[in-house]
């Protein structure tokens, strides 16, 4: 007969919270509660549809570039129409005829008819359970439009980290350090897969 070992348990780890930063997409600003952030939103940024095709001016050239399509207008009006005639699209539900000229509202107005879990995307198959993925997939995917633009180069970027990090390379910073050949880094992403 095998005699056994009283099963002891473990200590309970306690892990430490940590404090979460809420950043702002637009201005960069960053808060402590989610709440402060939404109430930023609507006071300091209460026309922001995300859910919009996108331009942007380039001071050295003076023109505007279209975010979807990279096609070159000079004027502002000139990109405006391009967008409305060739982008802006309407959605009808064919189930209550309700119209919406915004992929991310016609898909979240979808869900409502159906029992699934998704939300799908109506541009393409992409589904996730979270609207928020849907919204910057829908972003990122079909409108070429990043939370984040560079103003030195124009580069794109959906995560704050690496758009901070990113003007390192504008400054010639090197703040990451590899350990074992001491060789300067500017990104750590790269540090982190270094193995040279």
């Amino acid at each position: 007969m095998k005699v056994r070992k009283p099963v002891v348990p473990k200590p309970l780890k306690i892990r430490k919270q940590e404090h979460k930063i809420w950043t702002c997409r637009k201005c960069l600003e960053e808060f402590e509660a989610r709440r402060d952030l939404t109430e930023h939103m609507k006071i300091y940024h209460p026309d922001d549809s995300s859910d919009q095709h996108t331009f942007k001016y380039d001071e050295e050239q003076d023109l505007y570039t279209c975010n979807t399509c990279s096609a070159e207008f000079q004027t502002k009006e000139e990109v405006i129409e391009h967008i409305t005639k060739i982008h802006e699209e309407f959605y009808t539900c064919e189930i209550c005829k309700q119209t919406s000229n915004k992929a991310y509202n016609f898909a979240v107005h979808l869900k409502t008819h159906t029992s699934d879990e998704n939300y799908t995307c109506p541009l393409c198959s992409y589904g996730t359970p979270r609207r928020t993925c849907l919204q910057t997939h829908i972003n990122r995917v079909h409108y070429h439009k990043f939370y984040y633009t560079c103003p030195t180069c124009g580069k794109g970027f959906n995560d704050s980290v690496i758009f901070k990090e990113h003007n390192n390379e504008h400054l010639g910073i090197k703040p990451f350090v590899c350990v074992v050949c001491k060789k300067g880094i500017r990104l750590f992403p790269v540090y982190a897969n270094s193995s040279n």
